[in-house]
């Protein structure tokens, strides 16, 4: 039998590799390797390498752990053996990390909520391997019909001289744009016009988060404000949220009192954007930056809010890129709306 000691120091070399092994394969996965996979590998290592010295440290090392997916957080048993660790001394343990991160600042210190769209209320995978393939698919047959229209001409001649010459041209540079992601208003604007042709078919609808719809009309009926954020287009907004998947309220758009993007608000690893954000609600009665909460997946966003002034959060989301340590502990986190402003 292994002592309390001894049976703490074998969980510890175990955890601690486990924990190496998790974070060396977020580099290169989302998600989709179970770390039970790689806890079984690193522990048949280790009880290769101690067996010879202490055969009932390699036996306690075999036994099986919880399996669990790397985007998801630790169980409440690890926060607490962790933290106990941490501290050198037994304790109670810390609060769960959602639940801790959700309650950071008072729900009536909060008037206005301010929220991305992609990876925050909807999954990345909507926008990267839905909308925009779907742009680039109908763009050679919108240009070619409408190059000439006086309503397309503002869209056209939004993009930079060199790249609006002729419809070929204008077709490579969207091409370009998007493969690189770049987020300009001019792309943004274009892609919004053609998804709308997708939106209103019915072949396009926004599949939004389970627990976004219930957690929006809870906070509006605690007498908070929700508004949208993205560098998507205005108009791109709008469409989305008129065209959702849920069953309840398909067009989320009344819910909303206000909508942002990089043309009038600015760019969203700005601090002036969201100074500018809440200085235009400012004069509809709202309070300054501190009654806001920005809620986004991407940690510069968050970092450029709390520079402005606003409460933040990183949403943490299935698919999304994975935190390093140094975000975790330098951002409050959560993982559902359902803990947030209760």
């Amino acid at each position: 039998m292994l002592g309390n000691p001894q049976k703490r120091e074998a969980i510890e070399i175990k955890n601690r590799i486990c924990k190496i092994a998790a974070s060396f394969t977020r580099q290169v996965v989302l998600g989709s390797l179970q770390v039970g996979v790689l806890d079984s590998v690193y522990s048949s290592f280790l009880l290769f390498a101690t067996a010879p010295r202490n055969p009932a440290l390699s036996t306690a090392l075999q036994r099986p752990q919880p399996r669990r997916r790397l985007h998801e957080r630790p169980t409440d048993h690890e926060d607490r053996y962790h933290s106990s660790k941490r501290h050198g001394k037994e304790t109670e343990g810390i609060r769960d990390r959602h639940s801790k991160m959700a309650k950071e600042f008072k729900t009536e210190d909060i008037e206005a909520v301010l929220l991305d769209i992609e990876g925050t209320v909807c999954p990345i995978s909507f926008v990267r391997d839905v909308l925009f393939p779907y742009a680039l698919a109908a763009l050679p047959k919108y240009l070619e019909e409408h190059w000439d229209d006086e309503d397309f001409k503002p869209y056209r001649d939004a993009f930079p001289e060199g790249h609006r010459e002729n419809k070929d041209v204008l077709e490579a540079y969207v091409r370009e744009l998007t493969a690189k992601d770049v987020k300009v208003a001019c792309l943004k604007q274009l892609q919004g016009l053609l998804w709308r042709t997708g939106y209103s078919s019915g072949e396009i609808a926004a599949p939004i988060y389970p627990d976004v719809l219930p957690s929006i009309k809870r906070w509006i009926s605690a007498g908070k404000k929700v508004y949208i954020y993205s560098s998507g287009s205005v108009a791109a907004q709008k469409l989305l949220f008129q065209h959702t998947d849920s069953e309840e309220m398909k067009d989320m758009t009344p819910l909303f009192s206000g909508y942002y993007d990089t043309v009038n608000a600015g760019m969203k690893q700005e601090a002036a954007s969201y100074v500018k954000i809440a200085k235009a609600e400012e004069e509809a009665g709202l309070g300054d930056e501190g009654k806001w909460l920005f809620c986004s997946d991407m940690v510069r966003e968050v970092e450029a809010a709390k520079a402005a002034g606003m409460n933040a959060v990183v949403v943490i989301r299935p698919g999304n890129s994975p935190l390093t340590e140094e975000d975790r502990a330098a951002h409050q986190v959560v993982y559902t709306f359902a803990d947030l402003l209760n």
